[in-house]
């Protein structure tokens, strides 16, 4: 080493000592905490400028999700970027997760696939899960079902809920496996008991139909609204349809007015409100088709009640 350049790189050493000697990566996490994101955000930006693997994950977190700062979804990629390259496997699923759905980056699916291989190699079950998912759809890498039920099966075996949801799926279909409901029924479940909005919504599903388990229709419309309050659309749409089975086979008919079915149609057509508004694309003809027998007045109603539900 040039000896001219020792005591530049000393000082640089002890500015960067003084600049970051002070904070710790957990003083942003109990800012984070407190909900105090612009705090953590300060703390974590400090940090992850002299290359915090951890703090610049998080900073991608903040940019992404706009906590403590403006949403900057390329900012977050490049955070996240200097930390993948680090090593960092949650900060590489992130990154993964980014190219595999277009996300401050141009959609890259084989590029998502590179850095889900990379946390999958660390243990990491979200990238374990994400990369089942490319090889279940082909997408970036050779559809290989036999394959995504290894990948899936290494992460629900560690806990993680989607992956038991997805899993489920796959016994349910029999891709990769051999069909057996009542195996995709237990990793529902298991998914369910985790809280996770669409295990819930599959479960209700096989109760519902009476699939790997005996037919509870109660049970199941419990859980339809359980994980529609939580944002998902396929529980939202199932959940008005159950509803709308109930008008259809209960005392009141198509002709009749009564209070009931009014107020049933109403919540229908506000679940379907919810669910058209997630993306369900079956929902948006569903919900005309109940609309034609509402008023413009009913229709306004239920449209109130669908942006209070949606922001429960």
């Amino acid at each position: 080493m040039n000896s001219r350049l020792f005591p530049a790189l000393l000082l640089a050493v002890t500015v960067l000592f003084i600049l970051t000697g002070c904070v710790r990566f957990e003083d942003g996490d109990a800012a984070f905490r407190k909900g105090d994101y612009a705090t953590a955000f300060d703390k974590w930006r400090l940090l992850a400028k002299y290359g915090d693997a951890k703090a610049q994950n998080e900073l991608g977190w903040l940019y992404q999700q706009g906590l403590g700062t403006e949403p900057d979804l390329s900012a977050s990629a490049q955070w996240y970027r200097k930390a993948a390259t680090q090593g960092l496997a949650v900060a590489q699923t992130n990154l993964g997760i980014m190219y595999k759905d277009g996300i401050g980056v141009v959609r890259d699916p084989r590029e998502a696939a590179r850095w889900f291989e990379l946390a999958s190699r660390q243990g990491d079950a979200a990238a374990l899960n994400n990369l089942g998912v490319l090889y279940d759809k082909g997408d970036g890498v050779p559809e290989d079902n036999r394959r995504a039920v290894e990948l899936m099966s290494r992460a629900a075996e560690l806990g993680h809920p989607r992956a038991m949801s997805n899993l489920g799926l796959m016994y349910k279909a029999g891709e990769g496996v051999p069909k057996d409901v009542v195996t995709a029924v237990k990793w529902f479940r298991a998914s369910a008991e985790k809280e996770d909005a669409e295990g819930i919504n599959n479960l209700a599903v096989m109760l519902d139909q009476g699939l790997g388990v005996s037919a509870d229709r109660n049970a199941a419309m419990a859980l339809f609204e359980k994980a529609a309050r939580r944002g998902e659309a396929s529980a939202a749409f199932n959940f008005s349809q159950m509803l709308l089975r109930d008008i259809a086979s209960g005392t009141a008919k198509a002709t009749t007015r009564d209070a009931q079915r009014t107020e049933r149609l109403l919540l229908a057509y506000s679940w379907l409100n919810v669910a058209a508004s997630l993306g369900h694309s079956d929902a948006v003809w569903r919900r005309e088709l109940v609309g034609s027998e509402l008023s413009a007045a009913e229709i306004a109603s239920a449209q109130a009640k669908s942006i209070e539900l949606a922001t429960r």
